[in-house]
């Protein structure tokens, strides 16, 4: 589920399955009015999709009504302009990017299934792309066909002639050599004048295709293990072996992207008020321009005074991502207050309010988000982890469970739920969890600890360790994993290995207890009493009470 009912977030909206339960477009598509689906979403797009509303047309059609009246009560999208023409297609196939962005912004109030055929598509949604100039231009991604093709020479020269209906038939796809020959006719209607001469001069081949070489296929940079028809019309290919192999590339912080988010369609220029607050959201939605972003969208939002709650929700959670959780809260009343219903906002509030442990007010927030929209995965869960520092762990796990059911390969969902099965006394289902987390995210270094911890809760030593240092790998600044890692090597009495983690685990957070009490023991197995002594009164001075008693009973007990 998006953010909110019927906007979605940075993703392509408009595609997807029928319009469900019967429901013609017109009854279903109109803001604030989407479908909810008792079942399975209907695979497959329908007629409307492309054709606008057909209630009218088809009761129409049952009266026998004439044609020339038949035809007015539908859309036929080769009699649009050809702007419009050019976007029922784009409306679904339209992707910058699928790297964080983002790729496009649905407007806010507008549901994913209330794009009309006809209607300008940035009434609907505007898409960004990465700015020129920062070496993103060539991109080839998995569902980049029309956003390469609009590269082409072809394309910019056709004077909106060449349409993606020019070669593909919506209703009678090619395949093999009809295909190859239907493409090539194609490209003739506009070069074959020039291709005669050329083949006559001996510079071109005489071959009756045009696709494989100036139409390659390529390995995607997004999916890595496929290859895709290159729509950027070329005269010639890319250098270099375009099937080669790629490594698949991990989102890290290093590596995306980092800058201006830049308006594509349509295209950058003046900007209405609504559109200068949206291309300000597309710098901070997604992480890709946070500082300067935030300061644009304040600005914007101070200057227009939007109505409604979206704007002031964004700029809350701008701030929260870049850590400033006062000015977060401040927006998030801010969105209260134009819609003191407004449950995203509730939630945020809450979630703040949560990471400064005041579950007081935390608490009652999370309730009645959750009661406003039941199935907001983000709700249950911030509500579950605060039922959990509570203590409510039979609360914790029940809210964590429904979040679940929404969002089943969620892994920090999955992780959580994991921890407080574990808090609850059960193992075998903290296990299942914690297993589901990996396999949905398997670079994920707190689930590995968490699925550790379940095997060694159990004895299981032999197999917790590798599980742990796959942890300690995958979360080089996380000092629990290190912790327990140094347990485990103790028992073992690799001391020197022992000490290692330990005090891996205390430069990450020199305050963390357990860690001192177990450099504490193995520094007094390897007689060194005095380090001993110290690491203990640091443990003795934690604010984890079992640790600080244990701490205390070992003082006592030192030669």
């Amino acid at each position: 589920m998006g953010w909110r009912a019927g906007a979605g977030r940075g993703a392509r909206g408009g595609g997807g399955g029928g319009n469900g339960a019967g429901m013609s477009l017109d009854e279903v598509g109109r803001a604030g009015a989407e479908p909810v689906y008792p079942g399975e979403l209907p695979e497959g797009i329908d007629c409307q999709r492309c054709h606008g509303p057909g209630a009218a047309h088809v009761a129409a059609a049952k009266k026998k009504a004439a044609p020339e009246e038949l035809k007015k009560l539908i859309v036929h999208p080769g009699r649009l302009p050809a702007e419009r023409q050019m976007e029922v297609c784009l409306q679904c196939h339209l992707e910058t990017t699928s790297f964080p962005l983002p790729n496009a912004i649905q407007r806010y109030g507008r549901g994913a299934f209330s794009y009309r055929p006809g209607e300008p598509l940035k009434d609907y949604m505007l898409h960004f792309d990465h700015a020129k100039g920062s070496g993103r231009e060539e991109k080839f991604e998995i569902a980049s066909a029309a956003y390469r093709l609009r590269q082409s020479e072809c394309f910019v020269k056709s004077g909106s002639k060449l349409q993606c209906t020019t070669c593909h038939d919506p209703h009678a796809v090619k395949r093999g050599a009809a295909a190859v020959a239907g493409y090539a006719a194609v490209c003739r209607g506009c070069h074959e004048t020039e291709l005669k001469k050329l083949v006559a001069a001996g510079r071109h081949t005489g071959k009756q295709e045009c696709a494989g070489c100036h139409m390659p296929k390529r390995r995607t940079e997004d999916v890595v293990h496929v290859v895709m028809t290159d729509h950027k019309i070329a005269r010639r290919a890319p250098a270099g072996n375009l099937l080669a192999a790629r490594a698949e590339r991990l989102e890290t912080a290093g590596v995306s992207y980092r800058g201006e988010v830049a308006p594509y369609y349509p295209a950058g220029g003046a900007a209405t008020a609504e559109e200068e607050l949206y291309r300000a959201v597309a710098q901070v939605l997604q992480k890709s321009n946070l500082e300067a972003g935030i300061a644009r969208l304040e600005a914007a939002v101070k200057k227009h005074a939007p109505k409604g709650p979206a704007f002031y929700f964004d700029l809350a959670e701008a701030y929260l991502a870049a850590g400033k959780r006062g000015e977060a809260m401040a927006w998030y009343e801010a969105a209260l207050k134009q819609d003191a219903a407004f449950a995203p906002a509730m939630r945020g509030l809450g979630g703040a309010l949560l990471q400064q442990n005041d579950l007081g007010r935390a608490i009652p927030l999370l309730e009645k988000a959750r009661g406003l929209d039941g199935r907001d995965a983000p709700t249950l869960q911030a509500l579950g982890r605060a039922y959990q520092q509570q203590g409510r762990m039979t609360e914790a796990v029940a809210a964590l469970r429904a979040a679940v059911e929404v969002e089943p390969v969620d892994a920090g969902i999955r992780e959580l739920l994991g921890n407080a099965l574990m808090a609850a006394g059960d193992g075998a289902g903290a296990e299942a969890e914690f297993r589901a987390a990996i396999l949905h995210q398997p670079d994920l270094a707190t689930a590995h600890y968490g699925y550790a911890a379940t095997l060694a809760a159990r004895g299981q030593f032999e197999q917790a360790e590798p599980e742990m240092r796959r942890a300690v790998a995958l979360g080089p600044g996380l000092a629990q994993p290190r912790e327990m890692l140094g347990n485990l090597y103790a028992r073992k009495k690799k001391w020197a290995m022992a000490r290692e983690q330990y005090g891996e685990a205390l430069r990450i957070d020199p305050r963390f207890g357990r860690a001192h009490l177990g450099m504490a023991m193995v520094m007094g197995s390897m007689g060194d009493f005095a380090a001993a002594k110290r690491h203990l009164q640091e443990a003795a001075a934690s604010g984890d009470a079992a640790v600080a008693a244990d701490a205390r009973d070992l003082l006592g007990s030192l030669p």
